[in-house]
């Protein structure tokens, strides 16, 4: 028999994992049975997914556990929000044992998106607006000369904006048994790269190009969030899950080796 719903609080605090406390009253309406059979559906999807991914990662695929997302190989607290028009998933860092929680979040994919993110991820109607909301996630960047004195030569504010539109026509939506169309995934990894040259004394035409590259992680309490709209029931079924980790992984390896790729060709020195 599944577990009975409950009416819980969920809080989000900075780079701490979220926290849950069940409210020990009685609701307004029962859970609507769409909304109670949507999260029944998904919820036990993601985890035969994640089941999926331990198993290759422990088996036939355990040379690619390295390279594999870190959210994906050791996840903690996996959150999915299923909501009116869609499904927004927070994937947090391992705490201590992997966690998968299944709720309904009244509203819809824009609001639950920005309310998981932590106010970094917003998905808008329509066009993006001329003036993005600020987020309170800001990122400054300061150089500092041999006296020790501090300069700050850039910020910028943090944010994810995506405009909720479904493929063009001539691509369509992707169809059962493939995973759902997935809008957005955003990790909580920022590669900052600075680009200079090395100038010799006395000899300003003789120079070396170089790049200076650096991970930063904000301060939230996710490590990747995915935004899944224009829900289709079809789509999420456990028999299927198998088949997106597989994919997953395979496309987690293409990815890393066009990025060294990438890096190599900025690297002057031939080894």
């Amino acid at each position: 028999m599944a577990e009975q719903p409950k009416k819980s609080q969920i809080t989000f605090t900075a780079d701490l994992p979220l926290q849950i406390a069940d409210l020990n009253i009685e609701p307004t309406e029962p859970m609507p049975d769409q909304a109670r059979n949507m999260v029944q559906q998904v919820a036990p999807t993601v985890k035969a997914y994640l089941d999926g991914i331990k198993e290759l990662l422990e088996g036939p695929y355990k040379q690619l556990r390295d390279i594999a997302p870190t959210y994906l190989s050791d996840p903690g607290n996996v959150l999915v929000a299923c909501c009116e028009n869609g499904v927004v998933i927070r994937y947090e860092p391992k705490a201590e044992k992997r966690k998968i929680i299944g709720g309904w979040f009244p509203g819809d994919v824009s609001k639950t998106a920005a309310l998981i993110s932590q106010n970094l991820v917003h998905c808008h109607a329509e066009n993006l607006p001329a003036e993005l909301p600020p987020t309170g996630h800001r990122l400054e960047f300061f150089k500092q000369d041999m006296a020790g004195n501090k300069t700050e030569f850039l910020s910028l504010d943090v944010s994810f904006h995506v405009v909720l539109q479904s493929p063009k026509e001539e691509t369509k939506l992707p169809a059962p048994p493939n995973k759902p169309y997935c809008l957005l995934s955003i990790h909580n990894e920022i590669e900052v790269q600075f680009f200079g040259e090395f100038i010799q004394q006395g000899k300003p035409t003789d120079s070396q190009p170089f790049v200076v590259r650096s991970l930063i992680r904000l301060p939230v309490g996710w490590e990747c969030i995915e935004v899944y709209p224009f829900y289709n029931p079809d789509h999420w079924k456990t028999e299927y899950a198998r088949g997106w980790a597989e994919r997953d992984l395979l496309a987690a390896v293409v990815r890393r080796q066009m990025r060294e790729a990438e890096l190599r060709k900025i690297d002057m020195h031939d080894y």
